[in-house]
């Protein structure tokens, strides 16, 4: 079943109603439109989306190309839509419920849709015993019995669904559920609720660090904070805020495979994300051939379980992906980690060809098929860049076709139309040609080092920057 709903009750209560009915459910990033959605929508091939009101537009618009949709339970006021079946939330509510199924630790609980590095998104299957072990408080980043939970993150997303909601259920706490992130009514809400723990992204934290200070910064409740990733001055964070700074390492694959220490241990240093979950886990870190590298020396993560049904069961209608994701016994994760000589571990980069911006993680690849839309663009490569923000920026690089005029600024606005807004480049320049491999591959190398130049357009100067960065 697919869920395309805000951060509001009813996404939980939907979910947990698709898990004890034994289905699976996909949740859809509700910024989704246009031919990702319609990706996404298609290749996972359910029979029923629940969808809030707010979003029925943007499936309208590509419902008649999406495949294996039959029923469609609004939240809020319903509509028709031509070809499917149109049931109200309410009346599901109060229909019988049906007998509880009787799932298994293997059986799928979830297909979360990840971006994708070299392709199209993925949809990672993920086993219930999986899900349990990433809300398990006793062995993810939270110690949360009798504890507050701010959550924030979008729960069609592991950290808002599970990290939050469900660790707050697994420990008898409580979990606070806000439709989004406000740096105004932060604190208010801790104060207001007696929240205790929380997780911010980057991005988020650096906008409550430049907020003014204030002498009532450490009167509050919040006591953790899992930061991810962690601002350069984390440490100073923690202290004008008097919270404890910590966050884990893992991925949607996975689960939590490394985790802070707990409150009542000694503090780390917040760049650091811990140690291995030993109980669950093993962890290696490796070259390029896959050979183990000595602590000190990064090398990309490889993974795999103590337990059965730890990690993902695949990658859904993708066998090669997955195949060549677990390659020689092994998951590979794509992430670079070091290994410090206390035996904890810290995040360097990814080798992905990835791009995260304000909390997603984007596909350089999706990104380009949605300019080389536009019939102007001849080639286009797509390209983190840092800004004055801890996190990545989308740029891209595009020639043109012969004797098109087309500028940056009309490029922008034909993108914003059919690509959701994180994903839409902030930086557009304009080349009579890229630079290209032998093979004739766009040299991504070079135009990262490259990055923002004094040609380059940016959206939220509308004009050619000064230097680059």
């Amino acid at each position: 079943m697919l869920t395309m709903l805000p951060n509001t009750v009813e996404a939980v209560i939907a979910f947990l109603g698709i898990a004890w009915a034994g289905a699976i459910g996909v949740p859809v990033n509700t910024a989704y439109k246009g031919d990702i959605l319609r990706y996404v929508m298609s290749d996972a091939d359910a029979r029923v989306l629940i969808i809030d009101a707010e979003y029925l537009p943007v499936f309208t618009e590509v419902a008649a190309e999406i495949t294996g949709v039959s029923s469609v339970v609004v939240v809020g006021e319903t509509r028709d839509v031509p070809g499917r079946r149109v049931v109200p939330w309410d009346d599901v509510l109060a229909s019988s419920p049906a007998p509880r199924a009787d799932v298994t630790p293997g059986d799928i609980q979830a297909i979360m849709y990840t971006s994708g590095t070299t392709g199209q998104s993925k949809g990672v299957m993920v086993p219930y015993h999986q899900a349990y072990q990433y809300a398990n408080p006793h062995t993810t980043h939270f110690q949360v019995e009798g504890e507050v939970i701010y959550v924030t993150l979008p729960l069609f997303h592991i950290g808002g669904q599970w990290q939050g909601i469900y660790a707050a259920m697994l420990a008898n706490g409580r979990a606070v559920l806000k439709r989004k992130y406000s740096v105004s009514n932060f604190w208010a809400d801790v104060d207001r609720y007696g929240v205790t723990q929380t997780t911010l992204l980057g991005v988020m934290a650096e906008f409550l660090w430049k907020q003014p200070p204030s002498d009532n910064d450490r009167k509050h409740t919040l006591k953790r904070v899992t930061m991810a990733p962690a601002l350069e001055n984390a440490a100073e964070f923690a202290e004008r805020f008097g919270v404890r700074i910590g966050q884990g390492w893992g991925l949607t694959e996975t689960g939590c495979v490394t985790r802070p220490p707990a409150l009542d241990e000694p503090p780390q240093d917040p760049q650091c994300c811990g140690r291995v979950n030993d109980e669950l886990y093993e962890l290696i870190l490796v070259d390029e051939n896959d050979r183990p590298v000595p602590p000190g020396v990064p090398g990309e993560a490889l993974v795999r379980g103590k337990q059965p049904f730890i990690t993902m069961a695949g990658y859904w209608r993708k066998p090669e992906a997955t195949v060549a994701t677990w390659r020689n016994l092994w998951l590979h994760t794509g992430d670079v980690l070091v290994q410090n000589p206390d035996g904890t571990y810290k995040f360097v980069d990814r080798l992905k060809d990835c791009i995260r911006r304000r909390g997603e993680n984007i596909s350089s690849l999706e990104v380009e098929n949605s300019v080389l839309a536009h019939p102007d663009v001849r080639e286009c490569a797509a390209v983190p860049v840092r800004t004055e923000h801890i996190e990545d920026e989308v740029m891209i690089f595009v020639s043109l076709r012969p004797g098109s005029n087309l500028t940056p600024a009309a490029l922008h606005a034909f993108l914003k139309e059919r690509m959701p807004a994180f994903m839409v480049p902030r930086y557009i320049e304009i080349q009579d040609d890229l630079p290209k491999t032998p093979t004739a591959k766009i040299k991504k190398d070079v135009l990262r080092s490259r990055g923002v130049g004094p040609e380059t357009w940016d959206s939220e100067q509308s004009h050619p920057q000064g230097a680059a960065r």
